[in-house]
């Protein structure tokens, strides 16, 4: 009888890749979005409201899209919170139930669109500029109740199974104030009754999304808005209808990945890295190369565990 090893060895390598195919095609997609144009609860120094955003939701919507449409995240898997409804409870029960859902393997992003601002820091006291970073909500109010700061979001990322989690925050980390929503740029900076006056610029801002990573083999990649010392803005896009807005960094991270434009070496997949390389590129061309300042510009930053992994863990398409 003639025989045939390399059918045998076929046969095992053929076996062997249907397995994995099989655990790669187990692992799955989820993302919590947010958007928050107006603070209803908030009180300037002057007593008067904030003026809204008009671009913080336009953004959630069309990042939701991106995932679903381009990243297939399935539909139920990408949580989406706007306006009202992205309360603080609400996120963390969104949070939570990701967190009983998904596997190790799986893919996470959160993304924020919004006001960011600067409070004291709170127990436990662990910042060198004793202040917290923080996400304003739509329950948000002007003593600082209903924050997400930057220690409870490390936590709540923690508490996540899947490895592959990314961040993308478009809002300010300091900043001065906001401007009238009819001018063109308006930073997404919100100054709180708590806020420090006169406060200084943190060295590094959001630190705590770094220690998530620490004793784990999670892979935390975080694309911010700005340095730490700028003000991530949203202004007028052509493709945005009026008289809504975009935010500038999330409009440029959108633009790269339609048709794959961010894809600098044609290989078919976009890296965290080179997604950031164009979101940067796109902003010196079309706002930072009028400003000399390095404190009127806005450079988006990225801090990842792997820059050269895909982008939200996917090649990307379907």
């Amino acid at each position: 009888m003639i025989r045939f090893p390399c059918l045998k060895r076929l046969a095992v390598v053929a076996a062997s890749v249907l397995l994995a195919s099989s655990t790669v095609a187990q692992a799955d997609s989820w993302a919590i979005v947010v958007g928050v144009n107006e603070y209803p609860r908030v009180r300037l120094a002057d007593g008067s409201q904030p003026p809204p955003l008009r671009g913080a939701e336009t953004d959630a919507d069309a990042i939701a899209n991106m995932l679903i449409e381009h990243f297939a995240f399935p539909k139920d898997h990408v949580r989406l919170f706007k306006g009202a409804e992205a309360t603080r409870a609400k996120l963390q029960t969104a949070f939570a139930d990701v967190s009983r859902q998904a596997k190790p393997d799986d893919v996470f992003v959160f993304h924020f669109s919004g006001h960011g601002t600067r409070v004291p820091d709170r127990r436990p006291f662990d910042e060198d500029d004793k202040l917290d970073e923080a996400l304003c909500l739509a329950d948000t109010n002007g003593d600082g109740d209903n924050l997400l700061i930057d220690d409870d979001l490390a936590l709540w990322l923690e508490a996540l199974p899947a490895r592959q989690v990314s961040v993308i925050l478009d809002c300010c980390h300091a900043g001065t104030g906001t401007k009238n929503p009819d001018d063109d740029l308006v930073p997404r900076f919100l100054p709180l009754a708590v806020t420090t006056d006169r406060i200084q610029p943190p060295k590094q801002s959001w630190r705590e999304l770094r220690d998530t990573t620490k004793g784990s083999p999670r892979r935390l990649t975080a694309f911010f808005a700005c340095h730490s010392d700028q003000q991530a803005y949203e202004r007028r896009f052509p493709n945005v209808k009026a008289p809504a807005k975009g935010g500038q960094f999330t409009q440029a991270l959108l633009a790269g990945l339609r048709d794959s434009a961010a894809d600098v070496n044609n290989d078919g997949t976009i890296t965290n890295r080179e997604l950031l390389r164009f979101a940067a590129v796109r902003l010196d061309k079309t706002f930072n190369q009028t400003r000399t300042r390095s404190t009127e510009r806005q450079e988006p930053l990225l801090e990842s565990e792997d820059a050269d992994v895909p982008v939200f863990g996917r090649v990307g398409g379907r």
